[in-house]
């Protein structure tokens, strides 16, 4: 699988050509890059760069679509954990940037039940 993230729509269309693969759905969400590629996904799950894929396989595209007037109340992520702060940014159409990691947990369990504050 190629790495399409951060392409446009044309680059990873001839990318996916190039690979014998096919574009499959077209889904767009809100963000600044508008027809960038966000995610690949394969059957509803992203599908990472390097990953083994039968040829003439479909990928979908999460395009972005830009920002233009709309606005969106920026919610309150204090004291949940990262995967349930993406799922209520992902509520507002909003995804989450950069995350600084807290260097010291070095437990992955720990990590995972990690908050943020």
């Amino acid at each position: 699988m190629p790495d399409l993230i951060s392409l446009t729509f044309r680059q990873a269309t001839a990318r996916l050509e190039s690979f014998s693969l096919k574009v499959g759905e077209v889904r767009y969400e809100p963000d600044i890059g508008i027809n960038l590629v966000l995610q690949q996904r394969f059957h509803g799950k992203d599908i990472m760069p390097g990953d083994s894929i039968s040829k003439g396989t479909y990928i979908d595209l999460v395009l972005g679509k830009g920002l233009s007037d709309e606005s969106s109340a920026v919610p309150r992520l204090i004291g949940l954990t990262v995967e349930e702060a993406r799922i209520r940014a992902a509520d507002r159409f909003l995804r989450l940037g950069g995350i600084l990691d807290d260097n010291t947990i070095v437990d992955e369990e720990a990590h995972a039940g990690a908050w943020i504050y």
